[in-house]
């Protein structure tokens, strides 16, 4: 039964926009600089969230000869651990490396730096000097919150309301 399909559990974190689910896909970062650097790659989906359509989704699993169309939403991301929607503003958490653990603002179509801009440190075993610090410098969309040292930050998720009125 195709109506009653729950969409919230495909990928890694997602959230719905409209008719549309977000997903968080990572870059795979610690040892190889050609899969980090796919995260500003446009013929690549390493280091992005992405859109697709429900309706392809329901379509693609009725017909899997159907193509399922994938939109880069943003891009410049390391490794993408939650997404939400607050008040239709889309929030993401993400691992930086060795720090700068971040909370970002989705906005479509920006770029959010990784791997060339990042308050985390990077990693001995690359031999490369430091990440620039300064995203918006560098036309890269600054993060809401960055965490140096690491928090080892985690899931992104909306409070219940329950919760909200509470405290």
């Amino acid at each position: 039964d195709y109506q009653k399909i729950h969409l919230d559990g495909i990928g890694g974190a997602s959230v719905h926009k409209n008719n549309n689910i977000l997903l968080s896909i990572g870059a795979p970062t610690n040892s190889s600089n050609k899969i980090r650097n796919l995260a500003q790659n446009d013929n690549s989906f390493y280091g992005k969230i992405v859109s697709i359509n429900k309706d392809e989704v329901i379509n693609f699993l009725k017909n899997p000869i159907e193509k399922i169309k994938v939109e880069i939403f943003t891009k410049g991301h390391r490794n993408p651990q939650g997404l939400a929607n607050i008040k239709n503003s889309y929030f993401s958490s993400e691992h930086g490396p060795k720090g700068g653990d971040e909370i970002n603002v989705l906005y479509k179509n920006n770029n959010y730096g990784w791997p060339i801009a990042s308050y985390g440190t990077k990693y001995e075993s690359l031999g490369e000097a430091s990440y620039k610090l300064n995203h918006e410098k560098d036309n890269f969309k600054e993060p809401l919150l960055q965490f140096t040292p690491s928090i080892a930050i985690s899931d992104l998720s909306n409070c219940t309301k329950m919760v909200i009125n509470y405290y």
